[in-house]
């Protein structure tokens, strides 16, 4: 086992697509900072701009609901009010918060384990490899660390950039972002699991990321705004039911420095219930699928 994930690891460091991702990376890490100060620059020299945009954001915030379509940072008015301190553990939990480390590692988990599958690299190991179940928990260790290696790289650009471009600047709380990014790892985790599966059933990797990154932008949120609305009509719970509060994408969403203790562990259970079922159908599917 650790021979074949140190085959898997030195196959992804031989990957162009590795080092893309990684600098498409740093530079959105570099860009979200920028566009923040840029806008914060434009606000102070319109006040009549600030204020209009202040409380966009505000009646924004005081509006959402269960759909959350897109990807984006600094969607608070906070950012924007005067003598703000800015903390880089906020900072870096809004470039968290936006998606880019997640869109990234859908399209890195999608063609790293897609090339395998196609380029007939699993019959090649076959004859190393006795139980195939055994690639596809390589698989995600190579993920697992692709994605912790976005996420540190952000982190610390982000934090250098956010520290060269604002006057007061602070460290944060550290121990609660702590808990924010290990329950966000978590959730990150199942959903990797969840693309690997895509990835060893249908086998097309353009498919298996369409819906990777369609999920991740929140379209599937539409679906469970639908399902929902019908559970809530027919069956009249006591309380008001949202499928999305027991999904991954939901839960990613939903986990911010600022959510409840019954926000993180809901999130956590839902992570580790999906990540096992997912990745126990993933080695079902990797032992009885023909190989190529």
């Amino acid at each position: 086992m650790l021979n074949l994930i140190k085959m898997e690891f030195f196959r992804a460091l031989k990957s162009k697509c590795t080092y893309v991702l990684i600098i498409l990376i740093a530079l959105f890490s570099i860009l979200n900072p920028i566009m923040l100060k840029l806008t914060i620059t434009m606000m102070n020299n319109s006040p009549e701009m600030k204020e209009s945009y202040t409380s966009a954001l505000d009646q924004s915030e005081q509006q959402q609901s269960d759909v959350n379509v897109g990807m984006s940072s600094y969607g608070s008015s906070k950012w924007y009010a005067d003598n703000y301190e800015f903390k880089i553990t906020d900072m870096s939990e809004e470039l968290l918060n936006g998606g880019f480390v997640v869109l990234f590692l859908v399209i890195f988990t999608v063609i790293f384990v897609s090339a395998e599958i196609k380029h007939g690299y699993v019959k090649n190991m076959l004859g190393q490899i006795y139980k195939r179940e055994k690639l596809v928990f390589a698989n995600g260790i190579i993920c697992m660390l692709m994605m912790l290696a976005m996420t540190v790289i952000s982190i610390i650009i982000t934090s250098l950039t956010g520290a060269l471009l604002f006057n007061n600047v602070v460290l944060g709380d550290v121990g609660n972002f702590c808990q924010y990014l290990l329950t966000k790892f978590l959730l990150y985790i199942a959903f990797t699991s969840l693309i690997i599966l895509l990835s060893y059933l249908v086998r097309s990797s353009a498919f298996a990321m369409v819906i990777g990154i369609c999920l991740q932008m929140g379209i599937g949120s539409l679906v469970y705004l639908l399902i929902s609305t019908v559970v809530n009509k027919v069956f009249k719970p006591d309380s008001t039911f949202s499928m999305q509060k027991y999904t991954i994408t939901g839960n990613i969403s939903a986990i911010t420095q600022d959510a409840s203790e019954h926000t993180y562990i809901r999130a956590i259970i839902v992570a580790l219930i999906y990540c096992t079922v997912f990745t126990f159908l993933a080695c079902t599917v990797a032992k009885k699928r023909d190989l190529k």
